[in-house]
């Protein structure tokens, strides 16, 4: 047998390829000039724009984008380093503001014919309409509180109206047939009864009975008749005895000429709208609830934060959003019960100096206006914040609130939330103030009392009402959704806001700081509440401000995010009242701002 190794076999020597390098230079050559000469040319034109600023107008501009750009890395990290410096280019790429807008104008149009053909094609041939699918029921239950527009009281009379004495009388052999209808003898006054009566058919009988008292004839001693929501005092007199009472009422709009009748349809309720005789605000009334989409509509991503929704409603995906929206990140049993251990040693610490504390956590847009959504599954409809605060307010001693329910009972009567952005408007805003004062124990308002006037951007006189600064953050139509999402907005419907009267006899004092929604707001007023009133909250608040001056002498609002600054703990420390807020998606701040609430008040 031959035992004899077998000799290794030799690894075959590595040959190059045969390139042809004047092909490789063109290669190189064409791929540098790629790299290169972009950032060649804008840094000439950068210089041409020293001497004519209007050269880069048309190639650098603001893209909307809406979020902080990615600088160059100050430290080296090997784990992110690559990554940051790509997010840095990328961010600062020649001619970066005209490849992005013709980037978003491609995909715009090529999502018109998608959306309008392609789309409704695919979604009948999978997800075919059921015509035996009936209609969700709308749980908005309509009511009309238009219809009041005095508080004069009818006074009832409780006496038993007395007896007639009979007259004496020549007896008669007549079986008195009495008629059925009576005549008036004697007036009655609202004072003294009156005197009817009932002849016979046969003969001069006449069988009298007392009749009630008229009501008296109030007349106000208010000569002009004050704006619609006003509280005033007034004597009411009676012409006919001169009786009088006085009372406190508040001045509800007057049924005016009706302007139009709007038909129920897939976006609005239906209504009838009626123009008030006194402030003229147009207001809704014979409601009726909306259709509803009940076809298969999918998610439309737009970039990675936004969702367009149906009828072009845009919702944000942002802080776990969509899992509020399906009640998939409930708390657990143990989770609970510490937010409400903590809250309620918030609470027991403020009640000790004095200070009054509510929590407020304002709804998701998706939360109120569902009937917009793509088809998601629904994991619960007794979701995550609904549960908190219910627990909450079980076991603890704190004033919570969500006030979901009434800003669903509003929605009828004005759009509440922007349509392409993340937050609520001005006539959002002021129901879900309404709500937090009433869970504080203080007069609320019905906003449908006051004069509330629909706004547009297009509106000929909008720069007067919103001028330059602070009241354009009030008033100004809000769209991040599209920048957010990469969107062009020209393809949008227009959207509306509200100027809400309120307290118009209240002056605003002093005002210090912005009212942007990282900013701190320091305001003083000759407000009807002599207290300290000071919100800690998200972007949410910026809208609550022309309300909260109104109310409070003091108010003082800043976000959560800067309660470890010098000023915000001084203003925490003399607050007469706290409200620690935010919007649902941002909830779990509550409970670290809550702690952070904590150490500051037991550091005294």
């Amino acid at each position: 047998m031959n035992n004899e190794k077998k000799p290794a076999k030799l690894e075959e020597e590595f040959v190059a390829p045969h390139v042809n390098s004047r092909f490789a230079i063109i290669v190189i050559s064409v791929f540098l000039a790629m790299l290169l000469l972009p950032s060649l040319a804008w840094g000439v034109l950068k210089l041409l724009n020293i001497a004519n600023p209007a050269i880069m107008e048309t190639l650098d501009f603001d893209t909307g984008e809406n979020r902080a750009m990615a600088t160059f890395p100050d430290s080296f990290d090997p784990q992110t380093f690559t990554a940051e410096v790509e997010a840095w280019y990328n961010d600062t790429l020649p001619f970066r503001s005209v490849l992005f807008k013709t980037q978003e104008t491609m995909e715009n149009k090529l999502e018109a014919p998608y959306v309008d053909t392609i789309r409704p094609a695919l979604l009948e041939f999978f997800h075919p309409t059921d015509p035996n699918q009936t209609t969700p029921p709308d749980d908005v239950v309509i009511e009309n509180p238009f219809e009041e527009t005095t508080s004069i009281p009818e006074p009832t009379e409780t006496e038993t109206l007395p007896e007639f004495e009979t007259e004496e009388t020549t007896p008669t052999a007549c079986e008195h047939v009495l008629s059925s209808e009576s005549h008036v003898i004697t007036e009655a006054t609202c004072t003294e009864w009156g005197i009817i009566g009932y002849a016979c058919e046969n003969c001069d009988y006449v069988k009298k009975e007392y009749s009630k008292k008229s009501a008296h004839e109030y007349v106000s001693n208010v000569e002009q008749t004050p704006m619609c929501g006003t509280k005033y005092e007034r004597t009411m007199t009676c012409n006919g005895c001169g009786d009088s009472y006085t009372e406190t009422v508040i001045q509800k709009h007057e049924f005016g000429k009706k302007l139009a009748v709007n038909e129920p349809s897939y976006l609005d309720y239906g209504y009838t709208l009626v123009q008030c005789k006194i402030c003229d605000t147009k207001y809704r009334t014979e409601l009726s609830n909306k259709l509803y989409d009940n076809t298969y509509f999918p998610p439309i991503y737009r970039g990675k934060d936004a969702i367009e929704g149906r009828f072009q409603w845009m919702f944000y995906r942002g802080n776990d959003s969509e899992r509020f929206y399906t009640g998939a990140n409930l708390l657990s049993d143990q989770e609970l019960i510490e937010y409400a251990q903590t809250l309620q040693t918030l609470d027991d610490i403020c009640k000790t100096k004095g200070i009054q504390f509510q929590v407020s956590i304002w709804p998701n847009k998706e939360q109120l206006y569902p009937e917009f959504m793509p088809n998601m599954t629904i994991v619960t409809e007794y979701k995550k914040v609904e549960r908190l605060v219910d627990y909450v307010t079980e076991n603890t001693d704190v004033k919570i609130i969500y006030p979901l329910a009434e800003l669903t009972q509003a929605k009828p009567y004005w759009e509440l939330y922007w349509p392409l952005d993340t937050h609520w408007n001005n006539a959002g805003a002021f129901i879900g103030y309404q709500a937090m004062l009433k869970s504080l124990g203080f007069e609320t308002t019905s906003m449908v009392n006051l004069p509330v006037r629909e706004l547009y951007a297009s509106d000929p006189d909008f720069k007067t009402i919103v001028p330059d600064g602070q009241a354009s953050l009030l008033y100004a139509p809000k769209s991040d959704l599209l920048s957010i999402g990469g969107v062009n907005g020209a393809n949008y419907p227009k959207q509306k806001n509200y100027i809400v009267t309120y307290r118009p006899e209240v002056k605003v004092l002093s005002q210090e700081g912005t009212n942007g929604a990282s900013d701190t707001r320091h305001t003083t007023s000759d407000g009807p509440n002599d207290l300290n009133f000071v919100m800690l909250a998200d972007s949410y608040r910026v809208m609550q401000l022309t309300y909260l001056e109104k109310d409070f002498t003091d108010c003082f609002l800043s976000h959560r995010d800067r309660v470890l600054d010098a000023d915000v703990i001084e203003a925490v420390k003399n607050a007469d009242v706290l409200v620690l807020a935010a919007v649902e998606r941002l909830e779990p701040s509550i409970l670290v701002t809550a702690k952070k609430l904590i150490s500051i008040l037991s550091a005294e």
